[in-house]
């Protein structure tokens, strides 16, 4: 492990492209924002214990709206062991029941809803149970938030620069009844099929 710790430091030392790897960049809010349209918002959904007059004696949510101006908005859920607990263990029943569910709605998304405003694209950064939820999933009065929003989930805020700068192709390309090449490897069945 000595000798590997070695070789990695002598390493960044004498390659710049080995040692920006392991440089840690920090992201600021107005690069957020810089990558944000009017109509975007960043959700950050962060878990964490509360810590009041007991150590630890409670979970909470911080939901942080991020638009392309302005402040970032907080919403803090101060249920969080109630997410965590009955309305999960409710949600999770009434998809194995294939029952309908308005209430989770009010329970999850309805508190994000007030940090979104009337952001149409939603890039979301969850957290704890939250990450359990299918977010698009959730419904009221018949109306999903699929319907009502379109999400894209990331793993970090500071991430979203990189998402939006990709170039997006409308185009789609399919390979079927690939040739590996090899006597060995059979062919997959139903590729060669014309649909």
């Amino acid at each position: 492990e000595r000798v590997l710790n070695a070789t990695e430091k002598s390493l960044s030392q004498q390659s710049d492209l080995f040692n920006e790897g392991y440089r840690l960049t920090q992201t600021q809010l107005s690069d957020v924002q810089q990558s944000l349209t009017a109509s975007d918002k960043a959700v950050e959904i962060i878990r964490y214990r509360y810590f009041g007059k007991y150590f630890g004696e409670s979970v909470r949510y911080a939901i942080l709206g991020i638009s392309n101006t302005g402040n970032a908005e907080l919403q803090v859920l101060e249920n969080g062991e109630q997410l965590e607990g009955r309305y999960f263990k409710y949600y999770n029943n009434t998809i194995k029941q294939k029952l309908p569910d308005d209430y989770s709605f009010d329970q999850y998304w309805a508190p994000m809803s007030s940090v979104i405003g009337t952001a149409t694209k939603v890039y979301v950064s969850s957290d704890g149970i939250f990450n359990q939820i299918n977010l698009n999933g959730l419904s009221k009065d018949g109306k999903y938030v699929l319907d009502m929003y379109d999400l894209h989930f990331i793993g970090n805020t500071k991430y979203i620069g990189a998402v939006t700068s990709g170039v997006r192709s409308k185009s789609a390309f399919l390979i079927g009844n690939p040739t590996f090449g090899g006597a060995g490897i059979r062919a997959l069945p139903g590729t060669g099929v014309d649909l």
